[in-house]
């Protein structure tokens, strides 16, 4: 176990320790949140306006093969009613599954019924023609705002760095946090001790330490 002046020598250093750790996170973290504000690449802009295509192909297919073009609703019809049917809109895709196409089970028909044009299926019907004209307009609208953008791969990385640092110099603030608080406590009850002592054992030279002292 520590000494009493080992802890005194805690308690005096503590405040420099905790102000030298904070003046360092202080810089982290005004780095961090510059690394967060920094402009986009283009590169960047261009990969989110494509993910848009991308996930409204990815949505509208999911909800036709799941939902009808599939065995288990093909099996619902017979070749007769394939023969005298018009033919599946796949741009009447609904938001939810439609109604059960036989009694009693959870199988669609194979034709989607809504009532209204599927704006997912539409943009992955007529994605070949929109993609190229998407690409164009965003280098129109954002390729001078996004001159000297930061790639999202860099800033991840160096967030990552700056991340870790942080993390470090913040598990070291919480060691010296305890390391005072364990002191304090230690520290209180030598103070008790000796306040409880027989006048006998007093202690002459005053108090140890005054930890409440203003």
């Amino acid at each position: 176990m520590a000494s009493l002046t080992e802890f005194l020598s805690a308690l005096r250093g503590a405040p420099a320790s905790i102000q030298s750790i904070d003046a360092q996170l202080s810089k982290l973290y005004a780095e961090r949140d510059l690394l967060r504000k920094a402009p986009p690449a283009l590169a960047d802009v261009t990969a989110w306006a494509i993910r848009g295509l991308d996930n409204a192909s990815a949505d509208a297919l999911r909800r036709l093969k799941d939902w009808h073009f599939n065995a288990e609703s093909l099996a619902t019809w017979s070749g007769e009613i394939f023969d005298s049917h018009s033919g599946p809109n796949i741009l009447a895709l609904t938001q939810t599954k439609p109604h059960s196409a036989v009694a009693g089970s959870n199988v669609s028909m194979p034709a989607p019924a809504g009532d209204a044009p599927d704006m997912c299926m539409l943009l992955h019907v007529l994605r070949p023609a929109i993609e190229p004209q998407l690409r164009a307009l965003v280098e129109e609208c954002f390729g001078d705002a996004c001159k000297g953008g930061m790639p999202s791969s860099e800033r991840n990385t160096k967030l990552a760095k700056v991340g870790e640092k942080i993390a470090a110099l913040e598990a070291q603030r919480k060691v010296v946090q305890q390391a005072v608080q364990e002191a304090v406590r230690h520290l209180d009850a030598a103070q008790h001790a000796a306040n409880q002592a027989s006048p006998g054992e007093q202690y002459d030279g005053g108090p140890i330490l005054n930890l409440h002292a203003e």
